[in-house]
């Protein structure tokens, strides 16, 4: 009798183990990271570097030249807290996502969204991909829409439901971060994935 009722407990937490890891698929374009102004005229190629790091992860700053492909994952939402998304995975390692600094919490009032947690490195790191509900798999949440481009897609972070849409890049010699609002006066820019031809 008590060994039945240990192997039903271990049946059960496997169970619910698997229940609440993330169930992906590879979806729509496979390409490199671009940024790109909002007609798609100014093109400026991305990619992972260790030159630049976030707590010792690879930072995406600007390049020439780039190798490195990615692609949506379309995930099952972990929980109510998270609309219909997924993760963008490096295609050299699936087990690597594009994961900000931050995610945006809309403002109380009529001003900007407020970046959270307060005072992190709003960066963009290449780090493991989370599968299990949590801070890091909110940062790593991520939308795909396409365009009217073929072989062309926007990606932007949408966190939990209650937080902010962060489409707008923030591009510095330190490399580059998401932001829910662009600066005032400049021109915003967004995160693509082109694919290569």
């Amino acid at each position: 009798m008590y060994m039945y009722k240990l192997i039903s407990f271990a049946l059960v937490g496997a169970a619910s183990a698997m229940a609440s890891g993330l169930s992906c698929k590879a979806y729509g374009v496979a390409g490199n990271l671009v940024s790109l102004d909002f007609f798609h005229h100014d093109s400026q190629l991305l990619e992972f570097t260790l030159d630049k790091t976030v707590d010792g992860h690879p930072a995406l700053a600007s390049t020439q030249h780039s190798k490195q492909l990615f692609q949506f994952f379309s995930c099952n939402s972990p929980s109510k807290h998270y609309k219909k998304g997924g993760q963008v995975r490096s295609l050299m390692n699936t087990s690597l996502c594009l994961t900000p600094g931050t995610v945006y919490l809309p403002s109380d009032k009529m001003g900007d969204a407020m970046p959270y947690p307060e005072n992190a490195d709003n960066r963009i790191s290449l780090q493991p991909c989370e599968s299990e509900h949590s801070l890091q798999l909110r940062k790593q949440w991520f939308m795909e829409t396409e365009t009217n481009k073929a072989g062309l897609v926007q990606v932007s972070q949408q966190g939990w439901r209650s937080d902010s849409t962060s489409d707008t890049l923030i591009i510095t010699d330190d490399g580059v971060a998401l932001t829910s609002h662009p600066d005032k006066g400049t021109e915003p820019r967004h995160l693509h994935i082109k694919a290569r031809v």
